[in-house]
């Protein structure tokens, strides 16, 4: 069975390889005007709940939550942007 690229990344990441380190923490570069959104996603990510199905997706009520816990202000676009980019994360998890 093919594993995948995920996997790949995280193998030569523990034997030190800094490109996989790299890719893995950002695996695509965004322009500066939106890279805030990964990161914001990226916390709600790591802090996601786990079914007996695997990881759950964020809900509007995580994000909600998230941006009164931290201060963070998120306008509607943003939020949007935050929900298709955590469930792009969760899908990526599953390949």
């Amino acid at each position: 069975m093919k594993g995948s690229v995920r996997q790949h990344l995280m193998t030569l990441a523990e034997k030190g390889d800094a490109r996989s380190i790299k890719r893995l923490r950002c695996p695509v570069e965004f322009p500066t005007e939106v890279a805030y959104l990964y990161g914001w996603a990226m916390e709600l990510h790591a802090h996601r709940r786990f079914g007996m199905a695997g990881p759950e997706p964020v809900t509007y009520a995580d994000v909600k939550a998230w941006a009164e816990l931290t201060g963070r202000s998120p306008d509607p676009s943003d939020v949007g942007a935050i929900m298709r980019l955590t469930s792009a994360m969760v899908a990526r998890e599953e390949e």
